[in-house]
């Protein structure tokens, strides 16, 4: 198969991909794949609140969920990751540079963007925030310049995840996964230049490294739904501290779970995978 970039299409385009009634999806031959990478125009937000509270960050979760508009972007980003997966799987290797927006790493990106986790939306969506993020809302000084959406399980690895366990998803199943398992914390770029920076290790049997592309609770061949895994510990030992904007809790990187991060968030519509398909049971 040859590596081109596919055209983006009109904007009235036809975005179903024929899906089944147990949310798996059948790519019909000559399918054009651009309809499943487009994600549209994200609505800039030209007076961005510069001080973004906790009650700032529940309206906003409560008001994109119940944006029907948004909730089938979301939808689609879903579909674009789930395309671009069995794609890549079906190859068996990236049809892409990372860097590319069609390859996996960036739809699953995209995805994050449409949850307002973008830099140039101030990631105004983001619900883990570290002390210096903080500090600069409070101040005034949110810019897509001074904070970094931080992937806390990296990308390459949620990746790897999702075509490891390629069969096991479905279409809410994977939802499920993006929207609850993927986490991002939103620190500023002093931060993710100086604190993160810091050489560490987790175990005697490690040699120091800033894991900046690895995690030491989660590699590529992970499976989703390990509930006593740590999604923070990449940032214990270093002097990140980081805050809940959902619960006001402080993150402690090496006891907080991912069932309580689940548990916290799947209060929220947002991040619950029916909001984006009722329609379909969660294969057994």
């Amino acid at each position: 198969m040859s590596r081109h970039k596919f055209k983006v299409p009109k904007r009235n385009a036809d975005l179903s991909l024929h899906e089944t009634s147990n949310g798996h999806i059948i790519v019909p031959e000559g399918f054009d794949h651009s309809i499943a990478y487009w994600r549209g125009p994200l609505p800039k937000n030209k007076t961005p609140a510069q001080y973004d509270s906790e009650e700032d960050l529940m309206v906003l979760l409560d008001r994109l969920a119940a944006c029907s508009h948004r909730n089938e972007r979301i939808r689609c980003a879903v579909r674009a990751v789930y395309v671009a997966a069995h794609r890549d799987a079906a190859l068996g290797a990236p049809m892409f540079k990372l860097q590319d927006n069609n390859s996996l790493n960036m739809k699953i990106r995209h995805f994050h963007n449409e949850l307002e986790l973008a830099v140039d939306r101030h990631c105004l969506g983001g619900i883990y925030r570290s002390k210096g993020a903080i500090e600069l809302a409070r101040s005034g000084g949110l810019s897509k310049k001074t904070v970094h959406d931080e992937h806390t399980i990296p990308v390459n690895i949620v990746a790897g995840m999702i075509l490891t366990n390629i069969e096991k998803f479905t279409l809410p199943t994977l939802a499920d996964f993006l929207l609850t398992e993927t986490i991002l914390t939103i620190v500023s770029e002093e931060e993710e230049t100086t604190v993160l920076n810091l050489a560490r290790a987790y175990s005697d049997d490690q040699v120091l490294q800033t894991w900046s592309d690895e995690h030491p609770c989660y590699h590529k061949g992970s499976s989703p739904g390990n509930l006593t895994s740590l999604p923070f510990l990449r940032y214990h030992k270093t002097d990140l501290k980081i805050t809940s904007w959902l619960t006001g809790e402080d993150i402690v990187p090496d006891r907080f779970t991912l069932a309580q991060h689940k548990a916290a968030v799947r209060k929220h519509a947002m991040f619950r995978w029916e909001t984006y398909f009722p329609e379909t049971a969660v294969a057994a």
